[in-house]
Order: structure tokens, then C-alpha cells, then sequence
């Protein structure tokens, strides 16, 4: 049912906190206590939540604007996988997430816009002060 929601699950930051808690007790509750500990082979748990990442969480923290929590609850739970399945996560985030969500990309646009305007400020003479 959570893999029907995709990105909508931006509209409720607080269930999305939760459902990522809850998969990591889940992971942790099944032997995964950390990025080098062996996947297990006979419980999907694992993969369904790594489904999960990619489909429902990943893309709903990009509509989110700057949640600084919500993003250190999703590194709480992507830093339990090795990293060779995370990087594999992030390229299909950046390449693939983009273009199955339209409004993603104008909301990468606007982004882009933003930080032009604030590059437009810095200079060499200004670079610490602004940067503070």
C-alpha cells in the first residue's frame, strides 16, 4: 500500500517519519545492524524496504522544503544497506525519480534559480561572511 502513495507522501511529513523509523526497527529487529552485516537471504523484509526507499521516501524528500530531521531519519535508515546498494539507490534517484515526476523537475528548476541569485552575491572578497 505504501508503494501506491510514491511521492504523495510528501503531504504528511509526520507519517513519513514514521514509516521510516519503523522500517529501520524493522531492519535492525531482522539482524541488519549495519551497513557491513550480510543482507538476509531468506526474508524479503529487507528488499521491500529498499523498494520502499526508492519509490516512496527518496522521492517524497525531494518535494519536501529543507527538513533537516526527516533527512537525518532517512540517512539513519540508508546507512544500514552497503554502500554499493546506496549509491545504487542515489543514481537511480538523480537519473530515473526525475523523470518518472514532472513536477520534480520544476521544483530542480527552482532550486537551480535560487542558487544562481545567491552565487550572483558571493564573491571572493564576501565568501565567509555569506557563508555564515
Amino acid at each position: 500500500m505504501l508503494l501506491m502513495l510514491g511521492s504523495s507522501l510528501r503531504f504528511d511529513p509526520v507519517l513519513l517519519c514514521k514509516i521510516v523509523r519503523i522500517a529501520k526497527a524493522a531492519l535492525t529487529f531482522h539482524g541488519v545492524e549495519n551497513a557491513k552485516s550480510s543482507p538476509p537471504t531468506a526474508d524479503s523484509i529487507y528488499y521491500d524496504i529498499l523498494s520502499l526507499a526508492d519509490v516512496t521516501i527518496l522521492p517524497a524528500l525531494s518535494y519536501l522544503d529543507c527538513n533537516c530531521c526527516i533527512a537525518e531519519e532517512v540517512w539513519t535508515l540508508l546507512k544500514l544497506y552497503p554502500y554499493q546498494v546506496r549509491y545504487c539507490l542515489y543514481s537511480r534517484w538523480k537519473n530515473e525519480t526525475y523523470s518518472l515526476y514532472p513536477d520534480l523537475l520544476r521544483k530542480r528548476g527552482d532550486s537551480e534559480k535560487q542558487i544562481k541569485n545567491i552565487m550572483k552575491r558571493v564573491s571572493k572578497e564576501n565568501v565567509k561572511p555569506v557563508g555564515r
